[in-house]
């Protein structure tokens, strides 16, 4: 389970040079109730977990509700930072589609790694 020890890897077995773990978030802002295999842990305590694994947790929250935006922002703000991953906020209103795809850009280039 997800509060086992053993459920959070501890040596990083590589098979690729250079090769690393992430998690990209993708939210639409809008609350939920916490259901599924993570029920009962925050955010806040998963992503500090992931980060000590030398996971990144990349958060895209995609604004659908102006209002919820500065909520959003501090949740994933922490998410991403505990991981050692970023945020990326794309705000309600036109240029939505054009943010999104400079925000997946951004992720898929922090993965590559140029071998010489």
């Amino acid at each position: 389970t997800y509060n086992d020890p053993a459920y959070w890897p501890t040596n990083l077995n590589r098979s690729r040079i250079g090769a690393r773990r992430a998690i990209v978030l993708f939210t639409d802002g809008l609350p939920t109730t916490n259901t599924g295999p993570l029920y009962g842990s925050d955010g806040s305590t998963t992503s500090q977990k992931a980060g000590q694994c030398q996971i990144q947790i990349y958060c895209i929250g995609l604004a659908q509700v102006a209002s919820l935006v500065p909520g959003m922002n501090a949740t994933l703000g922490t998410i991403s930072t505990n991981s050692g991953g970023k945020l990326y906020v794309i705000p309600p209103g036109a240029g939505q589609a054009a943010a999104l795809n400079r925000a997946f850009a951004d992720i898929a280039r922090s993965f590559i790694a140029l071998v010489r």
